[in-house]
């Protein structure tokens, strides 16, 4: 299967390489092999795990990211690969020298999926809440830039709606937002990943512009996907509202980049939607005007 997140969440494990092959061990003893050229990401989350140079080489050369979570889940370093693309070159020029109206038009479309997804989401987990409608309605009022903070205001209206109104979505709480920071690490990683392979630079986002953060862009990308990796979580709380982070559990998560979504007329799993979505940002950086696919989240798809 292709877009599989590896992870690492076992003391003392070892990864190699044989063969087209990520291996990983105990000791002497194997307990896995998975085809490189099927990883999405390697995500380390374990605090004793040791892998060599190669082993980062062959990851790199089959486009696979490295990243290493802190205790909640969150990545704290994430290790692209250099873009292998023919055309780097020329779109991380083009995406340096992009305009402001050019970018402040790309964050539009990405907040007005956003919020169209949030509707979504939320009109599946609460038919009979009316915040779905209003969150359409404010997508289609989003101005260049999002000026208005759309964003912002589609956020406290989904979040209350979606899951009440003392539910504070904090990344440093160990409740389930460790389910959401989870599935959020995925999808980071899977869109930082298309993001490489369309030959763009990861650091020089859109709309996020935080000097410490080397992945802006992703952090600009994944937004219209979020709702999506809330959605595999709330189906996760609904089977157990105590549910923790256990192996099944996030398996479960990771599932997100293989949930379908609508790309034009035909029915795609995510990770492939994202890169149709890395290399329509990368067009409209070298044609200099908007022209970015963005597939639709489908529920009650298979």
């Amino acid at each position: 299967m292709f877009g599989n997140i590896v992870e690492i969440a076992q003391e003392g494990r070892h990864l190699a390489v044989d063969r087209g092959l990520l291996v990983v061990c105990e000791g002497e003893q194997e307990c896995g092999r998975i085809p490189l050229d099927t990883i999405e990401a390697v995500i380390l989350s374990a605090r004793q795990v040791s892998l060599t140079r190669p082993v980062m080489a062959a990851l790199a050369a089959h486009d696979a990211l490295v990243v290493v979570c802190d205790a909640n889940y969150a990545p704290t370093s994430i290790l692209a690969p250099y873009a292998d693309n023919f055309e780097a070159g020329k779109r991380m020029r083009a995406q340096a020298r992009a305009s402001t109206p050019l970018g402040k038009r790309l964050w539009k479309l990405l907040v007005q999926r956003k919020l169209h997804n949030q509707a979504t989401v939320l009109a599946w987990h609460r038919p009979d809440s009316p915040k779905a409608h209003k969150l359409h309605l404010l997508a289609k009022a989003v101005r260049s830039g999002d000026t208005g903070n759309a964003e912002g205001q589609g956020a406290r209206l989904y979040w209350r709606a979606l899951l009440g109104p003392t539910f504070v979505r904090d990344p440093e709480r160990q409740d389930c937002n460790t389910l959401f920071n989870y599935a959020y690490t995925v999808l980071r990683t899977a869109v930082a990943r298309s993001i490489v392979g369309a030959g763009l630079h990861p650091a020089l986002g859109v709309h996020h512009h935080n000097r410490s953060n080397a992945f802006a862009l992703a952090d600009d990308m994944m937004e219209p996907y979020r709702p999506l990796a809330d959605h595999v979580v709330l189906e996760v709380l609904q089977a157990d509202t105590d549910a923790r982070l256990t192996p099944p559990v996030k398996r479960q998560l990771a599932a997100v980049l293989q949930h379908p979504v609508q790309h034009e007329d035909t029915t795609i799993p995510l990770y492939q939607g994202l890169h149709h979505v890395a290399l329509g940002i990368a067009r409209s950086y070298t044609g200099g005007k908007v022209c970015v696919p963005l597939p639709e989240i489908r529920l009650g798809v298979t």
